[in-house]
């Protein structure tokens, strides 16, 4: 099994739950639930490889505070070796306050970026560069420090010998410009968005021909369609296919696409084919989504991973 280097936003996840109605400015409400974990795309897919037993390698970074000496202290709770995370002096640790009532699946999310937007490839801890491992990288938008340098660090990782990957993640600007990336796009292997995401950046409305035709061939690509399941185009070929999700009864979707992400790369880190690895993404996303955030429960991934 080859390992999988996770580089990418770390942050502290506070969920509000069960709300019986959305909150109205100067009132308060209550939540049936709420918890707090670490989180950011790419410590929660870090975190699910983790939990699988699969050899993963995790870079974020974080302020140098009491938030950041306690995250740290969480993430070894998920088995991640936290060697690769950086304490940025002067930086406040990035939160997330994620919102969900009763009457929606959907959730809303609110975030203080902190470290996670002024953290710079600079500011990461080395070592993430391994011949023959795979790379994922998450969250392109909400990393504004990180940003210019993610062109480059794909390029680097792929004259090292490394595959990779990559999820944007939501742009709470709107702008959704990846032009910063597209002249290195031709060193990425599998671009990992959802739907939302994908249709938001190529400007179109209809997935299935926007993914055969307003995207290059040359790398693989499968966008995450929730309920809908996930659509996978494989590198040098322009036909879609389409693999359905599984029913499941959903209370929370927050962490259920950096789960999928997990399944995926850890089907393929075993030599699976990427029909298999979307399969095995796609039950790890309806796992997650029956839970608030991540289930801490690693035999539920162990059991689906087989």
């Amino acid at each position: 099994m080859r390992e999988i280097v996770v580089l990418g936003d770390l942050c502290w996840d506070v969920y509000l739950g069960g709300m019986g109605s959305l909150p109205k400015m100067g009132a308060e409400v209550f939540a049936d639930y709420g918890s707090m974990k670490p989180g950011g795309s790419a410590a929660n897919t870090a975190m699910v490889l983790a939990m699988c037993g699969a050899p993963v390698s995790f870079y974020g970074a974080v302020g140098k505070d009491s938030a950041g000496s306690r995250i740290i202290r969480d993430l070894e709770g998920y088995g991640l070796d936290s060697r690769g995370i950086s304490l940025l002096q002067g930086e406040q640790t990035g939160f997330t306050v994620v919102l969900s009532y009763r009457e929606a699946a959907e959730r809303m999310l609110v975030t203080s970026p902190g470290a996670l937007a002024r953290a710079r490839l600079e500011d990461f801890s080395p070592g993430y560069l391994k011949k023959g491992a795979h790379m994922h990288l998450s969250s392109y938008f909400i990393q504004a420090g990180l940003s210019p340098s993610v062109g480059g660090l794909l390029e680097l990782a792929k004259m090292e010998g490394m595959t990779t990957s990559m999820d944007p993640g939501h742009d709470p600007e709107g702008k959704w410009d990846i032009s910063g990336i597209r002249p290195y796009l031709g060193f990425l292997d599998w671009f990992l968005p959802n739907k939302t995401e994908f249709l938001s950046i190529i400007h179109e409305d209809n997935l299935v021909r926007a993914m055969e035709e307003s995207v290059p061939e040359d790398f693989g690509m499968v966008v995450k369609a929730g309920g809908e399941g996930a659509y996978l185009r494989n590198p040098g070929e322009k036909n879609v296919l389409h693999f359905p999700s599984s029913a499941v009864e959903v209370l929370d979707t927050t962490c259920a696409g950096d789960a999928f992400n997990a399944g995926f790369l850890l089907s393929l880190s075993r030599g699976s084919s990427p029909g298999d690895a979307v399969l095995l993404g796609n039950l790890f996303g309806a796992a997650c989504s029956e839970v608030m955030g991540l289930p801490r429960d690693n035999e539920i991934f162990l059991e689906l991973a087989g």
